[in-house]
């Protein structure tokens, strides 16, 4: 039994189609990548999840009830934004206390509340600071922190780590990865980093123009992709035509032989990308030259 059900959703700005006939399952404990391109109509999927916006036509169901025009505030879910979304003017403390003390809890409730949230972020020490005395990272786990303090059964992560360095989003990637198996929750998370949805994820939903292209484990979507956009756009791919049929391949998939082969090849360029080398390769076949 799903734990979230998205039925035939349609979203629409200006006539324009932002998502066509989603549908979607989740179970409870999975956590889930909806991944695509900017504009691919993934952040406002996760919106209309929230309740933050309202689809055109479709439903959602919660625990089998129907939650479509639920108010954001009765969903039992809790959001994490891109930009943190931390008042400026209240400590990280106060930002975390603060729909706390909306929910009618106690202080010692809401200091016992605040502190755990901070522990599973590792920011204790930080509690004092104000947001523009920590880090962008720092920021981030605030935001998650102040999350997770609404005890949500279902944690929606929009692009939660894309403002980060390199560096501290991997270590960024790994807590939340290690905070969500810890909890046992329910996560679904928007981003366009492949990376991401592939080492983070139970099941990744590609999106492209508003619509699944597939939905699957990481290993099967890459290994087994249903379609062109897909392949091209988890990992790298080569790309063979041959006749009217074409083949594709990942890199790591070709391996260099002393045989000869049966087709000629020109190396046109070697690019050094630290723990491996890139070389685009001129093949001539009966018809065209391929890279």
């Amino acid at each position: 039994m799903p734990l979230l059900k998205i039925e035939n959703l349609c979203k629409s700005f200006n006539e324009q189609k932002v998502l066509q006939n989603i549908n979607l399952e989740i179970k409870k404990g999975e956590f889930i990548s909806l991944l695509g391109y900017s504009g691919c109509g993934k952040s406002t999927l996760l919106r209309i999840i929230a309740g933050l916006e309202q689809c055109d036509s479709g439903k959602i169901f919660y625990k089998q009830n129907n939650i479509t025009k639920t108010k954001a505030s009765k969903r039992e879910f809790s959001m994490v934004f891109q930009s943190y979304a931390l008042f400026p003017h209240m400590s990280a403390y106060e930002n975390l206390a603060f729909p706390l003390k909306e929910q009618g809890h106690s202080k010692k409730r809401i200091k016992q509340i605040v502190y755990e949230s901070f522990e599973l972020v590792g920011l204790i020490g930080n509690e004092m600071k104000f947001p523009r005395e920590l880090s962008g990272g720092q920021q981030q786990r605030v935001a998650i922190a102040r999350a997770l303090a609404l005890k949500p059964n279902i944690l929606l992560l929009d692009e939660p780590l894309s403002a980060l360095d390199k560096k501290v989003r991997h270590k960024l990637r790994n807590d939340i990865k290690a905070i969500h198996d810890g909890l046992n929750m329910t996560s679904i998370m928007v981003t366009h980093d492949q990376d991401e949805a592939l080492s983070m994820s139970d099941r990744i939903a590609v999106i492209n123009q508003g619509k699944i292209t597939q939905i699957d484990t990481p290993q099967e979507i890459y290994t087994n992709p249903k379609d062109f956009f897909t392949a091209n756009f988890i990992g790298e791919i080569n790309t063979l035509y041959t006749n009217e049929s074409m083949t594709l391949l990942r890199p790591e998939h070709i391996t260099i032989k002393k045989d000869k082969g049966d087709k000629n090849g020109i190396i046109k360029d070697v690019e050094f990308l630290g723990s491996f080398l890139r070389s685009p390769l001129i093949v001539q076949t009966k018809n065209k030259q391929m890279t």
